[in-house]
């Protein structure tokens, strides 16, 4: 697989990773509870124009995107919350060929103010080895997503077998998480020690709430909240809006 820098991936055309289905994934490990972003094969576009593609039905009607030309590659940019943990990447995909395999490739590129920068590999996952039509799951990772100063692109290598290789998609499955805690409270009556400090602090800082006092500044931890106010919290913190 070839390392490209993001300068080189930016000159793709624009494609976004589709099929935002969320759902709790009971195949994985116990304790996590994680969601998954699936890109289709079909939500990648070919990094090179000259790349013939075309749909066939491999190992008992298993459809996949399979390469015609000698080798092609998919390229496209994984859109995820930022905040989040990438877990891992599931590929999926039909390898009866001994000698070939689908090869996905996921980058952490750097962008910032200063301009597009290099790319870093943070997961490969290969059919290599493994036969017929399946899931063969990446690393266990524990990255997150920083979209301010990063974005995070998929790079599909596709042998030309079309006959025997193909991609159906992959599954970048992530899960949630809460900021780190401050070293300094926010709140005179929510110190360090208390057992909600750090979901408190990220309540705060997400523009949630202000807290019931500002001088001196109070969090009011133990008070009753409202109907009225728990609309106010929960439409901040999902962002609610409907137009018109």
């Amino acid at each position: 697989m070839r390392l490209r820098t993001y300068a080189w991936i930016a000159g793709m055309a624009a494609t976004t990773a589709t099929g935002l289905a969320q759902r709790l994934a009971g195949n994985l490990p116990s304790g996590d509870s994680l969601f998954v972003q699936t890109v289709g094969a079909f939500d990648l576009s070919p990094a090179n124009s000259l790349d013939q593609w075309t749909v066939n039905a491999i190992a008992s009607g298993q459809y996949v995107r399979t390469c015609v030309s000698g080798g092609c590659d998919l390229v496209g940019t994984v859109h995820l919350p930022s905040g989040v943990r990438i877990h891992h990447v599931e590929l999926d995909a039909c390898d009866t060929d001994d000698g070939a395999a689908v090869t996905a490739v996921l980058y952490e590129c750097d962008d910032t103010a200063s301009g597009p920068g290099p790319c870093t590999a943070i997961d490969n996952v290969s059919t290599s080895g493994s036969a017929g039509c399946l899931f063969v799951n990446g690393q266990v990772l524990d990255v997150t997503v920083e979209n301010l100063n990063h974005d995070y692109v998929l790079d599909v290598a596709v042998p030309a077998d079309q006959s025997l290789v193909g991609l159906r998609g992959l599954k970048i499955y992530y899960a949630l998480q809460v900021s780190s805690a401050p070293s300094v409270a926010t709140f005179d009556d929510v110190p360090a020690t208390d057992p909600a400090f750090q979901f408190i602090e990220a309540f705060t800082a997400a523009g949630i709430t202000a807290g019931c006092s500002t001088s001196p500044p109070l969090y009011c931890p133990n008070a009753t909240v409202t109907r009225r106010q728990m609309a106010v919290f929960f439409a901040k913190a999902f962002g609610l809006h409907f137009p018109g």
